[in-house]
């Protein structure tokens, strides 16, 4: 019984495909027209910025842990770090970053 039920709920949530095609929209006044496969995108002349995205603010976030900073000798400092860098293809490579620093 719950087996038939669960094909009904998902019987039920299926939806038609939508017949979406930009080919056939009327052009608007002043683009010209596609053809073939082309589709045409036209800008407004007057370069108006009532269709674009303000830029999003930009926010400082606190580091979750603190730096791990450590005395080495005197007055030599050293330090350890980690960052993540995405390679092409989609390869994260995680780095670890040992600094040494010798004030002078």
């Amino acid at each position: 019984m719950t087996m038939v039920t669960l094909l009904l709920m998902q019987a039920a949530t299926l939806a038609a495909p939508v017949d979406f095609d930009l080919r056939r929209l009327p052009p608007r006044e002043g683009c010209a027209r596609a053809t073939g496969d082309e589709i045409v995108v036209c800008a407004s002349p007057d370069d108006s910025p009532r269709h674009r995205l303000p830029p999003l603010a930009v926010r400082e976030q606190e580091p979750l842990l603190p730096r791990a900073e450590f005395g080495i000798v005197g007055e030599i400092r050293g330090a350890v770090e980690n960052e993540a860098v995405e390679l092409p293809g989609g390869v994260v490579s995680n780095r670890i970053m040992l600094w040494m620093k010798v004030p002078f």
